[in-house]
């Protein structure tokens, strides 16, 4: 499922939302672009750096809320707003709601009550933002984690600092650097490309190549948020489709169940940088709302390059960085692994597979991958092994307060299957 946050964003900002008894004021600043903030920069020189944490494939930073409280935020260039959830960190912060909105209420669904928080303070380093409206998701009806054991992160932020700041992303170093004003001029390896951020989030062009046809000028958003390679609908793309040869997954989102199917694209270019027979997650049904795009690019292609974000000058300048590959794994599990504070927490298993033959099942906790205990500081490694070329991986799960331990046998999912 593509990142939900985009969802939550879109429809706070553009009316989607059911309003339900709410002042307009904090609804109509989420819709605005939080122009009533302002912001305090405290730092010394030119620039501030934050650094980041994987987790997930997510760029997790430390954030401080109301002067005290830090919490662990995922820098998200997909979310047009600040979102706090419910959890372990936030639930003893003193935030007073200005009404609550439903987002995703349509085709008869209840829909995800989100509080508004007007002004709110923040501190991203030395950066101080003020009278910010913030989201907040209670965690009783939190479409993302089932439980405070699987929040691992606290919200997301994005356009409140990028609107703000010509905005670097070092994946090697895992550094966000924000600049006050602009940025040094860059050398002849940065490729500087459009964006559009009319919608508070970014999108860009690429060309794509399928079995059957070409893309060219295909807008997807730019999603530091999307943890995977590269999500889109192949329905809203003219002679796209999925690939012959993919793998189902099954799961819940923000706008309930979800199908998608991975396959290899044949072409993904996005500047001239080239990505042979890339992975992609496709969808029919989703990305509808997008408007301005057909799709994601996610964390798995943007961590091959030094990242500039310029909102003024509508600019995106890429460059390959030192740890660039053009290969991108595919599952070799069957099991959609999710973080948990006892490891990891069972998503789904794919019909079929050899985690299904082993007998995990949803709701399940992986506890080791290989030997290792699977926790926080290396829960992105342990997950990778379950893409791997590997024949077989030791794995312990607890299943109803019980724990056992066996071989994992793993397969090539796409080899296996067509459509």
């Amino acid at each position: 499922m593509r990142n939900w946050l985009v969802s939550l964003a879109i429809a706070a900002s553009s009316c989607l939302a059911v309003c339900t008894p709410c002042a307009a004021s904090g609804l109509e600043n989420i819709q605005n672009g939080n122009i009533r903030s302002r912001h305090v920069w405290r730092a010394a020189g030119d620039h501030v750096d934050v650094p980041f944490q994987w987790h997930d494939g997510h760029l997790i930073i430390p954030v401080r809320v109301e002067g005290n409280a830090q919490v662990r935020l995922a820098f998200d260039t997909g979310a047009s707003a600040t979102v706090l959830f419910e959890t372990a960190r936030t639930r003893f912060l003193s935030l007073q709601s200005d009404g609550q909105i439903r987002v995703g209420s349509a085709d008869g669904r209840p829909g995800t009550p989100v509080n508004i928080v007007p002004d709110v303070a923040i501190e991203v380093g030395t950066i101080g933002i003020e009278r910010l409206t913030i989201l907040h998701v209670p965690l009783a009806t939190s479409p993302i984690f089932g439980s405070a054991d699987e929040a691992y992160f606290d919200g997301a932020i994005g356009y409140d600092l990028l609107r703000l700041f010509v905005t670097e992303i070092d994946y090697v170093r895992q550094t966000i650097r924000f600049w006050r004003k602009r940025s040094p001029e860059r050398t002849t390896r940065w490729k500087a490309l459009p964006i559009d951020v009319t919608a508070r989030v970014p999108y860009v062009a690429v060309k794509l190549h399928d079995e059957n046809s070409t893309a060219d000028g295909v807008k997807l958003l730019v999603d530091t948020g999307a943890p995977l390679y590269a999500y889109m609908n192949p329905e809203l793309i003219d002679g796209m489709d999925v690939p012959s040869r993919s793998y189902l997954t099954r799961g819940n989102g923000f706008n309930g169940p979800f199908e998608r199917r991975s396959g290899r694209l044949r072409v993904f270019d996005i500047g001239g940088h080239r990505f042979d027979d890339l992975l992609v997650n496709f969808d029919r049904t989703d990305f509808k709302d997008l408007g301005r795009g057909v799709g994601l690019i996610g964390n798995g292609v943007l961590a091959n390059f030094d990242l500039l974000l310029d909102y003024s000058a509508r600019t995106l300048s890429i460059r390959p960085n030192a740890h660039f590959t053009a290969v991108s794994a595919a599952d070799r599990s069957g099991i959609d692994l999710e973080p948990h504070t006892l490891g990891g927490i069972v998503q789904s298993i794919a019909d079929g597979s050899g985690a299904g033959k082993i007998g995990l099942k949803r709701g399940d906790v992986v506890t080791r991958l290989d030997g290792r205990k699977l926790e926080s500081g290396n829960f992105d490694q342990g997950k990778s092994l379950l893409s791997s070329d590997r024949a077989n991986i030791e794995i312990c799960w607890r299943s109803e307060n019980r724990e056992q331990c066996t071989q994992l046998p793993m397969a090539d999912r796409l080899a296996a299957t067509a459509m």
